[in-house]
This record gives C-alpha cells, sequence and structure tokens, in this order.
C-alpha cells in the first residue's frame, strides 16, 4: 500500500507505533480528539431513564469502588489527582461489543447501549468547556482516546507474548516496542485518568475527564444538553425478550417526550434491536423471574405493581 492509500487512522497509526515514551503518546493521542464518528456508551436502562429525565450524567470518581477497573488508580497516576478527577467512558466505533454486554448484563437485569455522534458529543464537551471558564468549577475538562500499558515482570509471567509486549504501550491495535523507563512514568501526575492496562484494550475507550479543586465525593453531576439526547439512540441488551425491549422503549420514548416537549412520532427511528440478539447465552445459566415486565428491567426483588 502506498502513502497515498492510506486511510488517515491508519496513517495515525504508523505515527503511534514511533512514539518513545508514555508522555509522548499521551501527546499524541490529545491531537486525535473526536476522531472517531460514533460513541457508546453502555449503561442500565434504570440509569439511562435517569440521565433522560433530568438532563444529567454522574461521572464516577476515578477512586470510585463502584469501577469496573479497581486497580487503575492505584496503577496508574498520582491517587492524589484521582481523588479530585471523574470520568466517563464511551466505546468508540459502531459495532457492539459482547464484552461490553457480558460486563453489564451479567449483574444488571437491562443493558442499554447509548450511541452518541461526534457531533453530539463535541457539542456536549464543548458546552462544559464554556461553563467552566465562565463559574470555574472545574479545572479541566478533555476528551481523549485512552492508551493501554503492559507492565510485566519478565521474572514472573511464563507467558512468552506478555513477555514479548514488556514494557509496551498499545492504542487502536498498534503495539509500540519496548520503551525504556516506562515504570518512571507511570506514576506522573499527568497520567492519572488516561492510562489503563493492556487487559482493557478490548473496551477501546475515549473517556470524558472533568477535574474539580478537590474531592467531590463519589460521584460528580453535568448537565447535558438538550441537542445531545435528542441524538441519542439506543440498543437493548442481546438477551432482552422482545415483550421487554418493548416496554424498554417505551419507558425511554416516555422520557425523552416529557423532557424533550416531543411526539412519540418525533422520538421514533432511534431504537434498534442488537444484532447479537438470540446468538447468546448467559454462563450463569438464569432463567426470567416471575414477576411482571417492569420489576425485571429494573432487578427488584419482588414485584411492586
Amino acid at each position: 500500500m502506498t502513502e497515498a492509500q492510506k486511510s488517515p487512522l491508519e496513517k495515525r497509526k504508523e505515527k503511534f507505533s514511533r512514539v518513545k515514551s508514555l508522555r509522548a503518546a499521551l501527546n499524541f493521542v490529545s491531537k486525535t480528539e473526536f476522531q472517531h464518528d460514533m460513541y457508546q456508551h453502555y449503561t442500565t436502562l434504570e440509569n439511562a431513564l435517569d440521565k433522560i429525565s433530568k438532563g444529567e450524567w454522574w461521572l464516577s470518581c476515578c477512586t470510585s469502588d463502584r469501577l469496573n477497573d479497581q486497580k487503575e488508580s492505584v496503577k496508574y497516576g498520582s491517587l492524589k489527582e484521582a481523588r479530585r478527577s471523574y470520568q466517563m467512558c464511551f466505546c468508540h466505533g459502531a459495532a457492539e461489543s459482547v464484552a461490553m454486554w457480558g460486563l453489564y448484563q451479567c449483574s444488571k437485569p437491562c443493558a442499554v447501549r447509548i450511541s452518541l455522534t461526534k457531533k453530539s458529543l463535541r457539542t456536549w464537551i464543548k458546552a462544559l468547556k464554556e461553563n467552566t471558564k465562565k463559574d470555574g468549577k472545574f479545572t479541566l475538562v478533555l476528551f481523549r482516546d485512552l492508551v493501554y500499558l503492559s507492565i510485566v515482570d519478565p521474572n514472573r509471567s511464563v507467558d512468552k507474548y506478555a513477555i514479548k509486549r514488556a514494557e509496551c504501550i498499545s492504542w487502536e491495535s498498534v503495539v509500540t516496542p519496548r520503551i525504556e523507563g516506562l515504570q518512571d512514568e507511570i506514576v506522573e501526575e499527568w497520567a492519572t485518568g488516561l492510562v489503563k492496562d493492556y487487559e482493557w484494550r478490548h473496551e477501546r475507550e475515549s473517556r470524558l475527564l472533568v477535574q474539580v479543586r478537590k474531592h467531590a465525593g463519589r460521584g460528580l453531576k453535568v448537565d447535558v444538553p438538550n441537542e445531545v439526547l435528542e441524538d441519542m439512540r439506543f440498543t437493548f441488551s442481546p438477551w432482552l425478550s422482545p415483550n421487554m425491549e418493548a416496554l424498554a422503549e417505551k419507558l425511554i420514548t416516555e422520557a425523552l417526550k416529557k423532557r424533550l416537549k416531543k411526539t412519540p412520532k418525533e422520538l421514533s427511528q432511534r431504537f434498534r434491536r442488537s444484532v447479537l440478539a438470540g446468538g447468546l447465552r448467559l454462563g450463569d445459566g438464569r432463567v426470567p423471574c416471575a414477576f411482571c415486565d417492569q420489576c425485571k428491567l429494573f432487578g427488584r426483588n419482588e414485584c411492586i405493581l
């Protein structure tokens, strides 16, 4: 393939493969903001309804015990910086992720994927930055892809592939050659909230990171503009039955109608069935409970109707 035939992403990948430090890798990624066309956020139906009805999105503190990755804030960056840093994670790309469905469905009755375009996400981040200039609530607002590090002790690991990628950085399926001194960089303050272990690379994560002057609890509320809510598209869990999908669609439509003052007709064509529906099996072999559909969606222990 000639240089002229390469796509912009392929050219960026080639440049990334030549970075010589973690700082250089993060600087490189910072220049590729909003390079993807679509961004996906996996959550529960209950959380999705809460975001819509209130027009708010809760960001989790980087040290929160609610995060799936409990090692990130301890291993990368500064714990002091992590305590005043808040995050919201997105997968980039249009394709569904079996791994992400599994993370949410295995412990939650109904998972939902919220899809946002690059345009609406850029509008949201721009609004957050402008509000920050006015009220000074946040000291930093940024949005970028994460990089993944493979920090392996060759003396302990028996995996020859792990040893081969030790002291390497990964981004968009590209793995750099071994970088000397990587261990010294991972504890720098500027790495906080921007680095994860190589084992999490399947997430293909882009992250909204917000910093405040001091720790503000486990979560931080940010407003979501109505134009972002209007742009949202929804995909339901591949394990959800058609009847429960219809109920979930009705609940989301009602929440959007109330928030945006739109008619159901204006809010149609924003729901889709998972391409994986009917083709995946939950590993624990669970069976549906005997409660009403609405209680099953929210995982209640008893029927409230």
